[in-house]
């Protein structure tokens, strides 16, 4: 195999790697918190779209943290 074929299948490659990393997926992420702005551990996270009705659901860690990841397009 010559350098000129190597280069060209690194090159290759590398577009096929960034091509297969992009996504059309998002997440929705936050902190609960009440009035007073202290966390509310362990809070129940609902996201629900009105257009599908699909219903993504989760639970805030003790900090109050939460994250709703792999959403679809539009969601």
């Amino acid at each position: 195999m010559s350098k000129g074929s190597i280069r060209i299948s690194l090159c290759l490659f590398t577009l096929a790697a960034a091509v297969t990393a992009q996504t059309f997926r998002g997440s929705i992420s936050g902190t609960i918190t009440d009035t007073t702005g202290a966390a509310i551990p362990d809070a129940s996270v609902k996201a629900l779209s009105v257009s599908t009705g699909l219903l993504r659901e989760t639970v805030a860690s003790a900090s109050g943290d939460f994250t709703i990841p792999d959403l679809p397009l539009g969601f």
